[in-house]
């Protein structure tokens, strides 16, 4: 499901004063899986709003992405929508890494954060079910398989989602299992902490939905 950009909600206060909602400008590489998976989330969580971005015609190169964002959060800012939190979900899959050095770091250098997978963002997806550590062939190697191979070696394995798709995405197998994500990804990244980012498998996604979370 995907979800339309919006005017964010305002909660009502007891007092009459109104507190707007937090509000999470989202710009993704993927054009169904990962706008999917946040339009479930912004649907679960309704303490929070979520503006989605994803990307369109093949425009899905990092580089596009992050240029998408800035033009997104230059359009809010002429409105004075000014504390809107500003993320980039992309991935390292079959990017050069001068390329994605470039971009992570303009995107520090205008406040934009970034939730990067290697090699995509499917390595998120299978952190719902067990961390990439006790998965042997996935384990932080520095030579990173194939996006292909996450998903039909791992994702689609009979006690995950063996009818996983792009575009696809089952709310149900997912939403009830987020917080065991969010686990499992600090687990693979403090086991991962000698390695260089770039040699890491696993993802930084648990970053972005930590923040959405309601509480953080």
């Amino acid at each position: 499901m995907m979800i339309s950009n919006h005017v964010p909600e305002q909660d009502e206060r007891p007092s009459g004063l109104r507190r707007r909602k937090p509000t999470f400008v989202i710009a993704t590489e993927g054009e169904k899986t990962e706008p999917d998976y946040f339009a479930h989330l912004d649907r679960v969580y309704h303490e929070i709003n979520i503006i989605l971005l994803p990307a369109n015609d093949g425009h899905s190169q990092p580089r596009q992405v992050l240029d998408k964002l800035l033009r997104k959060k230059q359009e809010l800012a002429r409105k004075e929508l000014n504390s809107y939190r500003y993320w980039i979900v992309i991935d390292h899959d079959r990017r050069a890494r001068p390329d994605l050095e470039r971009v992570l770091k303009d995107a520090e250098a205008n406040q934009i954060s970034v939730a990067d997978s290697n090699p995509c963002f499917e390595a998120w997806l299978v952190q719902h079910f067990s961390t990439l550590t006790d998965i042997v062939e996935l384990s932080h190697v520095s030579q990173v398989k194939s996006c292909a191979y996450v998903i039909d070696k791992h994702l689609r394995r009979p006690d995950f989602d063996p009818e996983y798709r792009k575009g696809r995405l089952d709310s149900a197998i997912y939403m009830p299992k987020v917080n065991s994500a969010i686990q499992n990804a600090e687990f693979d990244e403090f086991a991962a902490s000698h390695l260089d980012d770039f040699c890491y498998t696993g993802s930084r996604v648990q970053k972005l939905v930590q923040e959405i979370l309601p509480g953080n």
